[in-house]
């Protein structure tokens, strides 16, 4: 059915703040101005400038991004003895800044997997391990062309989220992923298989261990697709910190992005999925989805399609 003018204003609303109309909304619609598309994009930038907006970046990255993950994380201390307390306010604040840069300043949002920029404090400073002078807050740094931390998945805090509280899980990473970039998540385990032994991995290099995973057919439809993505990903350790070496083993961060080619290390793999064209139909597929608060469906294809083709 056709939204009415009161209907589009609720709906707008409590998709860019999280609330009910305001004022001058309500006035709009009680005009019948909403329908023209001059004032709905005037509206729009109004609401996106004031800080009601923040709820974007709280709800909907929140949600997709997996920051609100941060909140209940608890990394094992003798795995992680570097992690602080006050590392996971400053890898929030970073991812939040981060976000909010795509509402202010009509960026790309295909830098969201391959912006150098980023905001750091002297606790991300030091966690990266960057030179210079840092303070308590955070400041935006470009951290150069060459950095294999770029966009989200250089992030320490979804890192972490995406991590066990005492190893990394190439398998949640790769799955998120697929499920989250190119909306490709793969179906649950089927029932019976077992997960991976933690005692194995203990005494070996993680790879491995996935290899030997992915020799049991059942496995290996899903696992073949999920652990090369997760493990171009293993230089980032449980927390987000660089590493060259896993339980004595190098990392062999190469492997092969499914539907789009061979990548060596992150910041290869990063520019395979900003290039791949199921990443912008995906964002616009979880907007849509946040929007309307459901999924699409049948019906909206057509409508997600010019929306999606438009975005790209």
């Amino acid at each position: 059915r056709e939204l009415n003018n009161y209907a589009l204003a609720s709906r707008l609303s409590y998709f860019l703040w999280s609330t009910s109309p305001d004022q001058e909304l309500l006035l709009l619609a009680s005009q019948g101005q909403l329908k023209n598309i001059a004032v709905l994009e005037q509206q729009v930038d109004r609401m996106l400038d004031d800080p009601r907006s923040d709820a974007l970046i709280e709800n909907f990255a929140g949600q997709w991004l997996h920051t609100r993950g941060l909140v209940d994380l608890i990394p094992d201390p003798v795995a992680f003895p570097h992690w602080r307390e006050s590392l996971r306010d400053s890898m929030k604040a970073q991812s939040d800044l981060f976000f909010r840069t795509f509402i202010d300043e009509d960026r790309s949002m295909l830098e969201l997997l391959t912006a150098t920029d980023t905001f750091v404090d002297s606790n991300l400073a030091a966690h990266y391990g960057l030179d210079g002078n840092f303070s308590d807050e955070p400041v935006r740094v470009d951290l150069g062309p060459g950095t294999a931390r770029r966009g989200i998945l250089g992030q320490g805090g979804l890192l972490s989220v995406l991590s066990y509280p005492t190893r990394t899980s190439p398998v949640q990473r790769g799955k998120w992923v697929m499920g989250e970039l190119l909306c490709a998540e793969p179906p649950p385990p089927p029932p019976g298989v077992e997960g991976l032994e933690e005692a194995a991995i203990e005494n070996g290099s993680l790879a491995e261990v996935l290899a030997q995973h992915r020799e049991r057919e059942e496995c290996a439809v899903c696992h073949d697709i999920m652990d090369p993505i997760g493990l171009g990903l293993e230089n980032f350790d449980g927390i987000g910190a660089w590493r060259d070496v896993e339980n004595g083993y190098l990392i062999d961060p190469s492997g092969v992005l499914f539907g789009a080619g061979p990548f060596d290390g992150p910041a290869e793999m990063i520019d395979l999925i900003a290039q791949d064209p199921r990443f912008p139909a995906c964002m616009a597929e979880k907007l849509f989805t946040y929007g309307m608060g459901r999924g699409p469906t049948d019906f909206d294809a057509p409508h997600l399609e010019t929306i999606t083709q438009a975005f790209a």
